[in-house]
C-alpha cells in the first residue's frame, strides 16, 4: 500500500522511476503471484461448486489454471520490462 500512496498525484515520469526500482519490482511481483494464486482458487471453488458435469469440470479447471498463468506471466514481464527499462 506504500508504494501505491507514493504515486498518488505523481507525473508520469516520476510514477515509472519510482517503479523501475528492484524493491518496487520486488514488492509488484510478490503481490502478483498473491492475486494470481487467489484468482486460481477463487475460480476453482466456484467451478467446483456450481459445474456438476465431471468432463467440464475438468476441462474448466485446466482452462482456469492456464489463464492465471498467462495472466500472471503477461503482469511478471511488464513488471520486469518496467524494471529493466526493455
Amino acid at each position: 500500500m506504500i508504494l501505491f500512496v507514493m504515486l498518488i498525484g505523481k507525473p508520469y515520469a516520476e510514477a515509472v522511476s519510482i517503479l523501475s526500482s528492484p524493491v518496487a519490482a520486488v514488492i509488484l511481483l510478490l503481490l502478483l503471484a498473491a492475486v494470481a494464486i487467489h484468482m486460481r482458487i477463487g475460480m476453482q471453488v466456484i467451478i467446483e461448486d456450481y459445474v456438476h458435469r465431471e468432463a467440464l469440470r475438468v476441462f474448466a479447471t485446466v482452462a482456469n489454471t492456464f489463464y492465471v498463468i498467462l495472466v500472471a506471466t503477461a503482469g511478471a514481464v511488464a513488471v520486469l520490462k518496467l524494471t529493466f527499462g526493455g
